[in-house]
């Protein structure tokens, strides 16, 4: 995985795309996979002290060791798993404590997260929080 150094594919963000470039470097970080000029998927990932349920929640809370993966899409099949995947060994390698998603509401989402091993830990209004194990 790759830090993502342009705001070129972040209108490509189906989930939150009203996000600016700068709110999501200045809460965390953007990584990919693949070539920067070709990536195979995009992940921005926020670094807290606690588990959000909305954008407010991840930008009042100071840096921390929670890695709160709040949106990510893909270009190319079964590449979304993948950058799912890197992030869980990005997070053990680092010693980050939890790695929770902030998700949509939505059955593809769940499915998505469930598939891929992780367990729903909180239902919120309009998000949902998905937990991977490391």
């Amino acid at each position: 995985m790759k830090i993502l150094t342009s705001d070129e594919y972040i209108k490509d963000d189906p989930v939150r795309p009203t996000l600016s470039y700068a709110w999501r470097k200045s809460v965390g970080e953007i990584y990919y996979i693949g070539e920067e000029d070709d990536p195979a998927a995009i992940v921005c990932v926020a670094m807290t002290t606690y588990i959000p349920k909305d954008t407010r929640d991840i930008a009042r809370s100071k840096r921390g060791l929670y890695a709160i993966p709040y949106t990510v899409w893909s270009y190319k099949p079964k590449a979304g798993r993948q950058i799912i995947m890197d992030l869980r060994d990005l997070a053990i390698h680092n010693g980050w404590e939890r790695l929770v998603t902030m998700s949509p509401n939505t059955d593809m989402a769940h499915n998505f997260h469930i598939k891929n091993g992780a367990f729903l830990i909180k239902q919120n209004e309009t998000t949902r929080n998905y937990e991977y194990a490391l």
